[in-house]
């Protein structure tokens, strides 16, 4: 990732420190530009901008951690806004795959209808410019994020979900969410929503089981979605199922040890918890700590 263009790697580099800083863990985000600056300076020159963008957000942390009163969250949205309008004003049809690994699952996200706008011609993009049958989508989409090659079913109910999954998103664009980020991500869950459909119209009767995990992995995508956006709305919505249902679909799609499903894990244990389920809780705490171990043992040792 650290060979993409500056704005793209930033987009998410600010996503995952949003996150950090919101949970207070400033230390290790630290740690964390530490370690990117030394594997970037491994490709780059020290001028090079990724290079400086990273510096200058270590000095950020260091600033926050010395005055803890500095405002910290509303500093990092601006600062996605502002790299977000860079990576919109500078659309580079060569990295149409790189666009769509960008975190779209953003709390930072606040796009406005001319970005959106774009974003739309991006994805619509995927079906002309990289048809899911060349090799470089394969690769980049259909097959690097599965840590498994096992032949495995898909979770219960799998195909209504996923009929029910677009249905819901086109339904939720028909709605007015004010000056809220719900918007943006309605639109941008519709956008990814298409990729379902592009998927089954390509795969004849027989669909390859990395197009199906790959479909999972986007039906987990809009599950999130819908959830905030109904919980916004004031809906009344089963919480822990819609998160359970996120999770199945994830490990399907990834693996049950995968970094993506340990964190969905741990967001519901902290919602059960706070819903006063303190057994449930503890059980799937059990069950993600040993997921966790069993993830740290699949890493080669000459990579840790």
């Amino acid at each position: 990732m650290l060979h993409a263009e500056a704005p793209l790697f930033i987009w998410n580099v600010l996503e995952i420190m949003y996150h950090m800083v919101r949970l207070g863990q400033t230390q290790l985000l630290g740690m964390l530009l530490a370690q990117l600056v030394e594997l970037a300076s491994n490709i780059h020159e020290m001028k090079h901008p990724v290079i400086k963008m990273l510096k200058s957000l270590q000095k950020a942390v260091y600033l926050w951690e010395k005055h803890a009163t500095l405002e910290k969250m509303r500093l990092l949205e601006q600062a996605w806004g502002l790299n977000a309008d860079i990576i919109c004003r500078n659309y580079d049809s060569r990295l149409l795959v790189v666009y769509y690994r960008l975190v779209w699952e953003s709390s930072c996200i606040k796009l406005g209808e001319d970005q959106l706008d774009g974003l739309d011609k991006w994805f619509s993009a995927v079906k002309s410019k990289i048809p899911h049958e060349d090799s470089y989508f394969q690769q980049a989409i259909l097959f690097a994020d599965p840590s498994t090659t096992e032949e495995t079913a898909p979770p219960k109910d799998y195909e209504i979900t996923k009929a029910l999954c677009v249905s819901a998103i086109q339904h939720r664009c028909t709605m007015t969410f004010g000056e809220s980020n719900m918007a943006s991500l309605v639109r941008l869950g519709l956008l990814k929503s298409r990729i379902l459909g592009e998927i089954d119209e390509q795969s004849g009767d027989k669909m390859p089981q990395s197009h199906t995990r790959f479909q999972a992995r986007v039906m987990a995508y809009l599950m999130k979605v819908l959830m905030d956006v109904d919980r916004e709305l004031g809906l009344d919505v089963d919480v822990a199922d819609r998160m359970k249902n996120k999770i199945a679909l994830r490990e399907f799609g990834y693996s049950s040890t995968s970094p993506q499903v340990i964190h969905d894990m741990w967001q519901l244990e902290a919602f059960l918890r706070k819903e006063g389920y303190v057994a449930e809780a503890a059980k799937i705490r059990r069950e993600t700590y040993k997921r966790l171990e069993e993830y740290v043992d699949q890493v080669p040792v000459d990579e840790v």
